[in-house]
């Protein structure tokens, strides 16, 4: 006997076979218990959800000679027929190949012959939407006054170019996406009437391929097994093209937690490796879109991952942060858009992956984007995810343009304590030129602006110039090895080669003295105070 196809072969007889359309089969089941039937169907939804499967079990349970309540017996000369193929009352049209106004006109002289054993004559019209203009004119006065005896059931992908007149005339059902725990319960099934020992995670990798068409799912998994009777991820990855699971996720980490280093040598290694660059960046925006998922509390088979996964793809989503994210799905969805209009796919993949760990650079990320990177990188130190520190601040000579004299130390009694511990007070000529330098941040920088300017020059001691920041978001932001070294050019184009910057912690109440001091000095310099 010829092999069948798995699609073919576990396609659906009843209504109780039929997966994931339980708000359509529980409507047609209570019409036909009813005895509701209506002259026109239009089911409608995206490829291999179970439109033409569904519109022949219902023709098959409407014309069946002994139904068993709702359901076809698939035994009768009816149901026999129709699962043959051969049957005159129920006719099966593929409208993209008869797509004519004579095709129609055939229909309309034959709709008026009584069915030959069931009850109704039943034209099952796959792809409608391919119909000419001229055909859906021919059809419209038929479908609209059909023989009582007659039941038109059309099904499309592409709703939306059928015409009004049509839309009209039809009761719509829209067939929704198969999930992914529906499609890994069927193929559990079959791969056990099969005798395929399958490893669940490979069966989610397929679900997760399929993109919601079961059709699809079964095609992925007769192409997997052929001539094996076991299932495994890295079996499945081999037929896809895919990555290896284990470096797909290795990279998730290291972008996660802002290693750039890292996720460039591992993003070359995949390279190398021949995966396909398009379902790299597919299966990328899917790990990003699991872990956005479990963030808001779904489990793993809803979020497309195995068990294992779940735990640590929640670990990474936390460190990396949900705004975060947010961007990392869209910007990877909105690069594989741009792929297939582009000959270089490997560097739109590369750009995507370097704007996802580089929101400071990146005009389309938010202020929370770029605050949640600052924290993932403190929390990757941490855990030592990243192995790199900000760079060691060398010796350097003196600056060209020497820094001015340090001015006359406050009274001991007027002077805040973390002012003592820097060595020395900022002068004013020093105080006017970070003005300047903060300006130019402000024009060239911009989102340093917002912390830079929460800066305090405490002292300019022997060409190092030492700032405080407040303890917090400000002070993790500006000590970043990247913003840090931005910070320290601005100072050096205005004070010289030879500066050298630091910045250290301050707390609230050491802030709220030195502007109590600054206060007091502004105010009543060149007055002389006397006590009284």
């Amino acid at each position: 006997m010829a092999y069948r196809a798995l699609y073919r072969k576990y396609r659906p007889e009843t209504f109780a076979d039929v997966v994931g359309q339980a708000h359509i089969v529980d409507v047609l089941k209570n019409q036909i218990s009813g005895g509701r039937i209506a002259h026109a169907y239009l089911f409608t939804g995206p490829r291999g959800t179970g439109k033409t499967s569904t519109a022949k079990i219902f023709a098959k349970a409407i014309n069946c000679l002994s139904r068993k309540g709702v359901e076809p017996c698939l035994s009768c000369a009816s149901c026999e027929s129709i699962a043959l193929d051969n049957s005159v009352d129920v006719v099966e049209i593929d409208a993209a190949s008869n797509n004519g106004g004579e095709n129609i006109r055939d229909i309309r002289e034959n709709a008026n012959l009584m069915p030959a054993i069931g009850k109704y004559k039943v034209y099952i019209i796959d792809e409608v939407h391919m119909l000419s203009q001229g055909a859906f004119n021919a059809l419209l006065k038929t479908l609209e006054e059909p023989p009582s005896h007659v039941v038109f059931i059309l099904a499309t992908t592409e709703p939306k170019k059928l015409p009004a007149t049509i839309l009209s005339r039809c009761q719509k059902f829209d067939f929704k996406r198969h999930s992914v725990a529906d499609m890994v319960t069927r193929m559990e099934y079959v791969t056990r009437d099969q005798n395929i020992e399958a490893e669940k995670d490979a069966l989610v990798l397929i679900a997760r391929t399929a993109l919601g068409g079961m059709r699809d799912a079964l095609s992925i998994l007769d192409q997997c097994t052929s001539g094996a009777d076991t299932l495994t991820v890295e079996g499945v990855l081999t037929v896809l093209g895919g990555a290896n699971r284990e470096t797909l996720l290795s990279l998730t980490e290291s972008i996660t937690a802002y290693d750039e280093k890292n996720a460039i040598l591992k993003l070359e290694d995949l390279k190398d490796s021949g995966a396909d660059i398009k379902l790299l960046l597919k299966d990328l925006a899917y790990i990003f879109l699991a872990m956005l998922y479990l963030s808001k509390g779904a489990d793993a088979l809803s979020a497309g991952v195995s068990d294992d996964e779940a735990e640590k793809l929640k670990e990474m989503g936390q460190r990396f942060g949900q705004s975060a994210l947010l961007r990392a799905v869209e910007t990877l969805v909105d690069s594989e858009v741009r792929m297939r209009m582009n000959s270089l796919p490997d560097i739109i993949l590369e750009t995507a992956v370097i704007r996802l760990m580089s929101p400071q650079i990146d005009a389309s990320a938010d202020d929370k984007t770029r605050l949640e990177r600052l924290e993932a990188v403190v929390q990757g130190l941490k855990d030592g995810v990243i192995a790199s520190a900000p760079p060691k601040q060398e010796k350097k000579p003196e600056p060209k343009q020497p820094v001015p004299a340090k001015a006359t130390a406050e009274p001991a009694a007027a002077k805040p304590a973390d002012k003592a511990a820097a060595g020395g007070m900022a002068s004013k000529n020093s105080e006017a030129g970070w003005t300047k330098a903060l300006n130019a941040i402000r024009d060239k920088d911009g989102y340093l602006y917002p912390y830079a300017k929460q800066m305090r020059l405490a002292s300019d001691s022997d060409g190092a110039l030492t700032f405080y920041a407040p303890e917090g978001a400000a002070f993790s932001f500006l000590i970043d090895a990247d913003n840090h070294q931005r910070v320290e050019a601005h100072l050096k184009a205005e004070f010289g080669e030879g500066i050298t910057l630091t910045i250290k912690p301050e707390k609230k109440e050491a802030r709220e003295a030195e502007r109590a001091a600054r206060f007091a000095e502004d105010m009543f310099e060149g007055i002389e105070i006397k006590e009284i």
